[in-house]
């Protein structure tokens, strides 16, 4: 549908078939939860918002071939300058919403330094586009848009998930040693009620006591790299 007949009756064919290929985490939530929520829509909103300034800077640079192939792409229906000032509305909009899974708290704060570098620099770029007036010019920041925002998508979620993953092994972690320090104590007070095993209580307390240390020193470890990594 797309190729054959969308892409070639209308300048916001990139627009409108950005929703197919924004799909597959939705897709992908809904098969692995059997639901829909809040968190597979943004993903969706961000790759559906990332799609139209990544094919329109393409265009710029490719426009003669578009023209060749009879294919209506924004520059050439609706002007160089008209595509740059819409590259840029929806750069904007996308720094916007790469954002929102931190403010909706299903992202640390990995996630939000890396998306917010990323994202302001794309829209330096694209206000940089905006702005240029030399063809040459255009199309040398077309070409570095085009391909930053390949690289841009990639590394959004590639954190997402790597933030998600630190996130999830930070809290297990102090979970795992608090569920150890209850067993600790249970085993105590078992080997207290039994006077022949005072030693034995005596034993597994200065064990816990150790572990607990250990189990507070790693975590504390892990917070202090966590924060060094968010001043780089």
């Amino acid at each position: 549908v797309y190729t054959i007949w969308l892409k070639r009756k209308t300048p916001q064919n990139i627009v409108i078939g950005g929703a197919a290929g924004a799909l597959p985490p939705v897709i992908g939530w809904a098969i692995a939860t059997n639901g829909i929520s809040l968190e597979p829509i943004i993903l969706f909103l961000i790759i559906f918002i990332w799609t139209p300034s990544h094919f329109w800077a393409l265009s710029l640079y490719k426009t003669e071939d578009y023209r060749k192939a009879k294919i209506p792409m924004m520059p050439i229906t609706s002007g160089i300058q008209n595509t740059k000032a819409n590259i840029l509305i929806y750069s904007a909009l996308l720094f916007a919403v790469s954002l929102a899974p931190f403010f909706l708290n299903f992202s640390g704060l990995i996630y939000l330094t890396i998306s917010f570098i990323l994202g302001g620099y794309y829209l330096f770029i694209s206000y940089e586009l905006f702005k240029a007036k030399k063809a040459s010019a255009e199309r040398k920041l077309a070409n570095r848009l085009f391909g930053f925002s390949i690289f841009y998508l990639f590394i959004i979620f590639a954190t997402l998930l790597v933030d998600s993953v630190l996130t999830y092994w930070g809290l297990n972690m102090a979970s795992n040693f608090i569920i150890l320090s209850d067993e600790i104590i249970r085993m105590c007070a078992v080997c207290v009620s039994d006077r022949s095993g005072a030693q034995i209580a005596l034993l597994v307390i200065v064990s816990g006591l150790i572990l607990l240390g250990l189990g507070n020193w790693a975590f504390k470890k892990y917070i202090s790299n966590k924060k060094k990594i968010l001043k780089q």
